[in-house]
């Protein structure tokens, strides 16, 4: 008889696949990146791979020719000449190694790059000079605006709407109250007053994250929260509990694109964009899958 799987199988299981399903997801976006990121990510690695392999081929080529000339006596002891060959090899590689961590690793230097690049193309997709609302005419023309999220590490994002100046402190205790740990930054955009995008979050980066990305929405009451070790199932309840919370958007690790509104007065959410289009309909074979699933990530018995 199979032993039951426990709450650690079932936890490693789900971490494997979700490894599965974003290694997917990076060769799916590589396969459609536009030319600057197919430039950084591929073309830049290809050449990058090519140097390196050059310099550990021909360096040592060079040292024996230099100092192992044929027909004459050695300059350099040869023992001398194939210990500095492998300690060339041995340190090539290690740099080498590090530099391909910092430039193409999860959260690297090309990653920041693109999300980079990224925020800029939407700001001028959608940038136009606002005019303030006071020398704007009433019941003026509404502008439809999309604002992608800025999520370099594909974490988990959540975006709704609320009501009070004292969400951030709710959402906070809400948050840290769920899951043990949990590093999060979350903002929410005031709707009157001195109209500030209020931050709070137990992670310095992803709270100015937050913030930066609430400010690019503009909405009034809106709110983004960014969840690295934690996942919206866990959360969602305790964020709809909060007294303030008025709706959630979206929860999602996609790419996520928000739809914002532009009147005279300000701006609202009309919607999202999570993720893709769907392909089709489920199979009966895509039933059963998606019903072991979930009894192997242990939500149903």
């Amino acid at each position: 008889m199979a032993r039951p799987r426990g709450r650690a199988d079932v936890d490693a299981h789900a971490r494997a696949r979700a490894r599965a399903e974003a290694k997917r997801d990076v060769r799916r976006r590589r396969a459609e990146a536009p030319w600057f990121e197919w430039t950084l990510e591929e073309f830049a690695r290809y050449l990058f791979g090519l140097g390196v392999l050059a310099a550990l081929v021909f360096a040592p080529l060079q040292m024996a020719d230099v100092w192992l000339p044929v027909g004459r006596p050695p300059i350099v002891d040869p023992a001398v000449v194939a210990a500095l060959a492998m300690a060339f090899e041995i340190g090539a590689g290690i740099l080498a190694f590090l530099a391909y961590r910092f430039a193409w690793g999860e959260g690297g230097a090309v990653d920041r790059a693109i999300a980079r690049h990224r925020a800029g193309a939407g700001e001028a997709r959608t940038a136009k000079p606002i005019t303030p609302a006071a020398n704007r005419p009433s019941g003026g023309s509404m502008e439809l605006r999309e604002v992608e999220v800025e999520n370099p590490e594909h974490l988990n994002v959540i975006v709704g709407q609320t009501h009070f100046i004292k969400t951030a402190e709710d959402l906070y205790e809400a948050l840290v109250n769920s899951v043990p740990g949990i590093q999060f930054g979350l903002a929410f955009c005031e709707a009157s007053g001195p109209r500030l995008v209020r931050a709070e979050g137990t992670d310095p980066a992803l709270k100015d994250l937050a913030a930066r990305n609430a400010m690019k929405i503009g909405a009034g009451h809106a709110f983004v929260i960014l969840v690295r070790n934690a996942y919206p199932v866990n959360l969602l309840r305790a964020i709809r509990d909060v007294p303030e919370v008025v709706a959630v958007f979206a929860a999602t690790a996609n790419p996520l694109t928000v739809l914002v509104a532009e009147t005279a007065r300000g701006r609202g959410i009309v919607g999202v964009v999570d993720g893709e289009a769907a392909k089709g309909v489920e199979s009966a074979e895509d039933v059963r899958e998606r019903r072991a699933l979930v009894r192997r990530f242990g939500y149903k018995l």
